[in-house]
């Protein structure tokens, strides 16, 4: 009999600290985010999760602990290498990437063809009237 072996998480943080010099903002963080589950990172200002998302993405370097994308250490990884692993940040602004069309943004967060913008255009049914307007023009 052949064991199956489980796909291993797709974000794995063990022992996350990081900030900026000498200053840990995130001490200590353990996260694991298993395949199809979606996880939101909350708290008040100033309780890390700019700090998280920048480690994850290599904009911050990590003081400790490790980061791992599905198995794979990315400690050492920089950042537009990360980008091709699934993993990016993107700054807060206006939230969108010029030039791209609305059907296209729906399409960035998924790493498989399967998408959910259909329910997107029936809960907001004047997307569907623009998804193939680019955006910030």
């Amino acid at each position: 009999m052949i064991a199956e072996t489980a796909a291993p998480p797709v974000l794995q943080i063990e022992g996350l600290t990081a900030g900026y010099d000498k200053a840990a903002v995130v001490r200590d963080l353990d996260l694991h985010v298993e395949p199809g589950e979606i996880v939101a990172l909350l708290g008040p200002n100033g309780a890390g999760k700019t700090t998280t998302l920048r480690a994850i993405s290599g904009i911050v370097r990590p003081m400790s602990g490790t980061i791992r994308i599905d198995g794979t250490d990315i400690a050492k990884v920089a950042p537009a290498a990360r980008a091709k692993l699934g993993v990016a940040h993107v700054p807060e602004g206006r939230g969108v990437f010029f030039g791209l069309t609305v059907a296209e943004h729906f399409r960035l967060g998924h790493r498989t063809e399967r998408l959910d913008a259909d329910i997107a255009y029936e809960n907001f049914p004047a997307l569907a009237e623009i998804k193939d307007r680019r955006v910030g023009l």
